[in-house]
């Protein structure tokens, strides 16, 4: 289920990461453009598409970097799927042999459900 998740969060970053790339090559190609957009368009107009370029191209790194982690994250969370189990586990998930109790059911306590807190000691009395 985690490994499917990684994946799922590492598809969503790269599709973010390539919906932001169009969006700036437009701007860098108006940036470029040189005199023909400066004579359409306004002094303030062209300074407001400079900041929204170097804004847009911050994202776009920032967005790379999302990227790379969530590649990062579903390898490890990959490899962590193809670990062994845990060598050492407490003592109340195993059986008398050592084994694990899963996929078995833990057996019925031997104590009735109002006592099995109480554990019975040699000496003592109990109701």
């Amino acid at each position: 289920v985690e490994v499917n998740l990684a994946r799922h969060m590492l598809t969503t970053a790269r599709r973010a990461a390539k919906s932001g790339k169009l969006p700036l090559k437009l701007l860098v190609s108006i940036n470029d453009d040189g005199g023909e957009v400066a004579s359409v368009l306004s002094g303030g107009l062209i300074e407001d598409i400079k900041k929204a370029n170097a804004l847009m191209d911050d994202h776009q790194k920032q967005a790379e970097k999302v990227v790379a982690i969530a590649a990062q994250h579903r390898d490890f969370m990959e490899q962590l799927g193809k670990r062994e189990p845990i060598a050492r586990l407490p003592k109340e998930l195993l059986r008398p042999d050592g084994e694990p109790w899963w996929p078995q059911k833990v057996p019925r306590a031997k104590l009735p459900a109002r006592q099995i807190m109480l554990a019975p000691a040699a000496g003592a009395s109990f109701l």
